[in-house]
């Protein structure tokens, strides 16, 4: 669907809006821009850890453990804070809009594959846009919403992209293959052209690079053990941190993914 056609696409005035932001790091910004609506926000990290369940209760069930073992958190953590505001999505009145605030990065595009396959089991459609961080230039995209200022959001607002039957079908299908960890598929995924999802194919080939075949080590354990070995000084987590997040941007990894990462490279024979 072409891009005009996309902006028209919602042509009614809907009463209630929802934002879902991803993480509580755009909070602040967020609610100084002055936008209007009800804020729910996506605390998890869908690249890592097991997407197992045949049902919603089975798949919280295993990511409550799958997390409380990767992170300093319980189990009934995850359902007061994870849980409860993917829940919201669903509970939402059936004349919500949803707008999805996430970027381009590997860590943002699986949560926000997983976003939109809740908003598709809804009973009905309901019009849901896509927030990108359009403000920055293509060098700096894996930036995402990091620097944003309040005017920033505003016109990342104005430029949201509507999201259409094709795109969710799409979002369904990445999900599924991360579900199935399908890398072929996801590789497949990635060739067509997507308005919607317009890194498509750099982020699934990242994503499926995580995932090396035996004897070899993912693509980025092997940034970080680039960075340490090839290092003229003594080099610290920070220092490996910072150099990682310049090369390897597109994985939108926090400092607790990339201090694992960062341990196992250090600890090897």
């Amino acid at each position: 669907m072409a891009g005009e056609e996309r902006r028209t696409y919602f042509k009614y005035f809907y009463s209630m809006q929802y934002h879902i932001l991803n993480g509580d790091a755009l909070m602040d910004r967020f609610q100084a821009s002055g936008l209007a609506g009800t804020v729910l926000v996506c605390r998890e990290a869908l690249m890592e850890g097991d997407l197992r369940g045949n049902t919603l209760p089975e798949f919280w069930h295993t990511r409550a453990e799958a997390l409380s073992g990767l992170y300093d958190a319980s189990r009934d953590d995850y359902y007061s804070d994870v849980v409860y505001q993917f829940e919201a999505i669903l509970a939402a009145p059936g004349d919500t809009e949803f707008n999805l605030w996430f970027g381009h990065d590997v860590f943002c595009q699986v949560n926000l594959w997983f976003v939109l396959s809740l908003l598709a089991s809804r009973p009905q459609p309901v019009p849901t846009f896509i927030v990108y961080p359009t403000y920055l230039p293509v060098e700096d995209i894996w930036q995402e919403f990091g620097p944003a200022k309040p005017k920033d959001l505003l016109n990342c607002f104005d430029k949201r992209i509507a999201v259409v039957a094709e795109d969710l079908a799409l979002a369904g299908k990445l999900w599924q293959a991360c579900r199935s960890h399908n890398l072929d598929e996801m590789r497949a995924l990635g060739q067509g052209p997507s308005e919607a999802f317009p890194y498509l194919n750099v982020v699934c080939e990242a994503y499926a690079d995580r995932f090396p075949a035996a004897s070899q080590i993912s693509r980025p354990e092997r940034t970080v053990q680039d960075i340490v070995l090839n290092s003229n000084q003594v080099v610290t987590f920070s220092d490996v941190f910072r150099e990682f997040t310049r090369r390897e941007g597109i994985y939108g990894m926090g400092d607790l993914q990339v201090k694992a990462l960062y341990d196992k490279v250090m600890h090897r024979d």
